[in-house]
């Protein structure tokens, strides 16, 4: 029992590496990961889900003896799906990245099902069978278990995130000539920001978000691991999958001056529409601006 415990334990962490990317591209945003969830929704994927639900309500229902003796079953089966979740992850364009709040999520979802199993092994008959019956719920379930930790993580991440942008601005603040310089747009700011960056450094000690490093805490963790004392320019990439990220970037590290690549319909799934794109790419400046005006 123990051994298809662990075997359970393992496929359910590798399901969860698959739906914290997700959740890690939608910015943590619990909306944004439903949206997810939402539009890749098909019969065909839940499936194996509904069948193992059926399964283990057939296993309830006859006893701890046939539940504990399908139980080499469930678990390969998790294992199987876990191991298929790994591969779309590492086949991905934007692999999961392994920061210290994914590492915490991981943690809290591994404490989570580690205890549920141990219940198991302690407790007998009915009790056992039901603790079970939750036990590979969740297994099966990894939506589920994503918005419980978001749930219960959400009180130390709030705190966590606030130390961190509170420092990031204290050291921005304490640079006087340090001039930023923002770039968004829904196509191109990041091919933008590295041509910019490299004729910057032709004259001035340049720093810029790397990679895809465009949400908030992106922004932040560049601040705090990369800014140095003699840097003169922060060329910061601005990224926006809602009205307000923009604005939200732009209250952390206020751009001196700022550039927009273009305006396309991008992220539509949570924009809606262009207009709304166009509003948020304008938040890196003072005046609010409408498709109208630009006509």
């Amino acid at each position: 029992q123990g051994f298809s415990l662990i075997l359970a334990l393992v496929g359910a962490a590798f399901l969860q590496v698959r739906h914290l990317q997700m959740l890690q591209q939608n910015s943590y945003f619990a909306s944004r990961y439903f949206g997810w969830l939402k539009s890749s929704f098909s019969l065909l994927k839940i499936l194996p889900f509904v069948a193992m639900i059926a399964l283990l309500a057939f296993g309830l229902s006859f006893g701890e003896t046939t539940f504990t003796e399908s139980m080499p079953f469930f678990s390969a089966i998790a294992l199987w799906l876990g191991v298929i979740a790994l591969k779309k992850n590492n086949s991905s364009i934007k692999k999961l990245v392994f920061t210290a709040r994914i590492k915490r999520t991981l943690a809290f979802t591994i404490f989570l099902l580690s205890f549920l199993g141990a219940l198991c092994l302690v407790f007998s008959t009915a009790a056992k069978c039901i603790l079970l019956s939750v036990f590979y719920l969740l297994v099966f379930a990894p939506p589920l278990v994503t918005v419980i930790s978001l749930f219960c993580l959400k009180p130390v991440e709030k705190i966590i995130s606030s130390y961190y942008i509170n420092d990031a601005k204290k050291l921005l603040a304490s640079k006087e000539d340090l001039k930023v310089i923002g770039i968004t747009g829904s196509y191109g700011k990041t091919g933008t920001k590295y041509i910019l960056s490299r004729l910057l450094s032709e004259k001035f000690n340049v720093l810029m978000t790397p990679e895809s490093f465009n949400t908030p805490m992106g922004v932040v963790r560049t601040v705090r691991e990369k800014l140095r004392g003699d840097t003169e320019i922060f060329v910061c990439e601005m990224g926006a999958k809602n009205i307000g990220d923009i604005k939200e970037i732009c209250d952390i590290v206020h751009p001196d001056c700022g550039l927009i690549t273009s305006v396309g319909p991008q992220h539509l799934e949570t924009f809606l529409n262009v207009e709304n794109v166009l509003k948020t790419k304008f938040e890196l400046f003072a005046e609010p601006i409408s498709l109208s005006t630009t006509n």
